[in-house]
């Protein structure tokens, strides 16, 4: 928003990546992982949480981007991936 308002930033000072050129049509996927309040989204998946820290839902965005379909139990592999991403991510927090 900073760079659309053409203020100038210290970006040392935010913790974010700028997605301008995505907002503009760009396809490229953001580099950093985004996190909300009860999920965290990295590359084509979303990861939701229920009570903390217990991953309740996946969701491949490539193929099901309406999220319909819960992929937590056939990928093992990427909820405990994306799980440490989001604990790595809460314990940051002040």
């Amino acid at each position: 928003v900073s760079r659309i308002a053409g203020a100038p930033i210290d970006a040392g000072q935010f913790h974010g990546e700028d997605v301008l050129d995505i907002w503009l049509g760009s396809n490229r996927s953001p580099n950093r992982p985004q996190f909300w309040r009860h999920s965290l989204k990295q590359d084509n998946w979303r990861l939701y949480f229920g009570g903390g820290d217990r991953p309740v839902a996946l969701y491949d965005l490539a193929t099901d981007p309406g999220e319909t379909t819960n992929r937590l139990r056939e990928h093992p592999a990427r909820v405990r991936q994306l799980n440490k991403v989001w604990r790595t991510w809460r314990a940051s927090l002040p």
